[in-house]
C-alpha cells in the first residue's frame, strides 16, 4: 500500500490518494480528509506499465510533458463525494514487471457554511432520555470538522438531533439556487444500528413558507464503524434561499422500555454546507524526482506521476 498527498492549487493538502492491490485489481482511493467542507467531484486515474510508455501503447495520456487527465483510463462523475475508489484490473505486463507507473487527477471544490443556528429543538434518544451532554451543542452542526479517524470516546464534533428533533440554520444572506445548487450533510454512523434519516427544508424567512427538497438524504451504511458519509441534495423549486430546516425523520417510536446504555438517538449531523460552484484541479503528488518525466511548473498541467510496488 501506498498513499500520495492529494494537493489542490498547486499547494493545497486537502487529502490521500492511496494505491493497494488484490490478485486482480489495482484500488487507487481517493479520500478528502483535511480541509472541513471540501468535496471531490470528477476523479481519474491512470496506470501503465513503463513512465515512458507511449500513451498510444497503453502509457499514461499526456503531451509535451503535460498529463492529459481527460484520456485517463478510469475515471467516475460524483455530485461531491469525500472518498471514491477507483478499480484497474492488472494486466500481465505489470505482473512481470512487478511495478506500475501512474498518475491520479480529481477536481475539488469548497462548500459554504451557515453562520448560525436560529432555532433547535434536540429530540431524544429511543428510550425517551436525554442525548449525551456533548452532544447537544447545534453550532456543531456547522462546520464539517469531524475528522476520518473519529471514533466513539473521542471528542465529539457532531450535533445528534435525537429522535424528532429540529434544528434551523442561517446562511446569512440570500443564496441563488442557480449558483448554491446542491445542500451538503455530513453525517456520522458509529455503530451497528439502524438507518436514521432526516428531512430537508429551505425558506427565505425562519418563519417560512418552508419548501421541502426531493431527496430524503440518510446515513446509508448501518453497521459501518465510525464511518463519514455525505449526502447531495438539489436544491429545486425555490430560485433563492437563507434558512434551511434539518428535522429528523427516521419515524421509529419511542421505547421507554430500553434499556441504557442506548446508542439510538438519532441523525448525527457533523455539517450542513452549499457548494461552491467553483472546482480546483487535485493531483496526486509525490514530491519525489521521477526518471525519464518532467513535470511542467508553469501554467500546464502540474501533475506528477508516481510508482507502485505490486504486493
Amino acid at each position: 500500500m501506498k498513499s500520495i498527498p492529494l494537493i489542490a492549487a498547486r499547494k493545497l493538502e486537502i487529502g490521500t490518494v492511496t494505491i493497494s492491490n488484490d490478485a486482480s485489481n489495482v484500488f487507487v482511493r481517493f479520500q478528502s480528509d483535511v480541509i472541513p467542507g471540501c468535496l471531490l467531484y470528477e476523479l481519474r486515474a491512470h496506470l501503465a506499465a513503463d513512465v515512458a510508455e507511449s500513451p498510444l501503447a497503453g502509457g499514461i495520456p499526456r503531451a509535451r510533458g503535460n498529463l492529459i487527465p481527460g484520456k485517463f483510463s478510469r475515471r467516475a462523475s460524483t455530485t461531491g463525494v469525500l472518498d471514491h475508489t477507483l478499480t484497474i484490473p492488472i494486466l500481465p505486463a505489470w505482473r512481470t514487471r512487478g511495478v506500475v507507473w501512474g498518475a491520479a487527477h480529481a477536481t475539488a471544490g469548497d462548500s459554504l457554511r451557515p453562520v448560525g443556528v436560529v432555532t433547535v429543538r434536540q429530540g431524544t434518544k429511543r428510550n425517551g432520555k436525554p442525548v449525551a451532554p456533548d452532544r447537544a451543542d447545534p453550532a456543531k452542526a456547522l462546520c464539517p470538522e469531524c475528522p476520518a479517524s473519529w471514533r466513539p470516546g473521542q471528542p465529539v464534533t457532531f450535533f445528534t438531533l435525537g429522535f424528532g428533533g429540529q434544528l434551523t440554520v442561517d446562511f446569512g444572506r440570500l443564496l441563488d439556487s442557480a449558483e448554491f445548487a446542491r445542500l451538503t450533510c455530513w453525517e456520522i454512523t458509529s455503530g451497528n444500528h439502524m438507518t436514521e434519516k432526516i428531512r430537508l427544508e429551505v425558506a427565505l424567512d425562519p418563519a417560512g413558507p418552508w419548501t421541502p427538497l426531493a431527496v430524503e438524504p440518510t446515513n446509508g451504511r448501518p453497521g459501518s464503524l465510525a464511518l463519514i458519509t455525505v449526502t447531495n441534495v438539489a436544491v429545486v423549486g425555490v430560485p433563492r434561499f437563507r434558512y434551511v430546516r434539518i428535522s429528523d425523520s427516521t419515524g421509529v417510536p419511542v421505547d421507554p422500555s430500553l434499556p441504557e446504555p442506548c446508542y439510538e438517538d438519532g441523525f448525527d449531523l457533523d455539517g450542513i454546507c452549499a457548494q461552491l460552484p467553483d472546482r480546483e484541479t487535485a493531483w496526486a503528488v509525490t514530491g519525489e524526482p521521477t526518471a525519464g518525466w518532467t513535470a511542467d511548473r508553469g501554467g500546464g498541467s502540474w501533475g506528477e506521476v508516481f510508482s507502485y510496488s505490486l504486493e
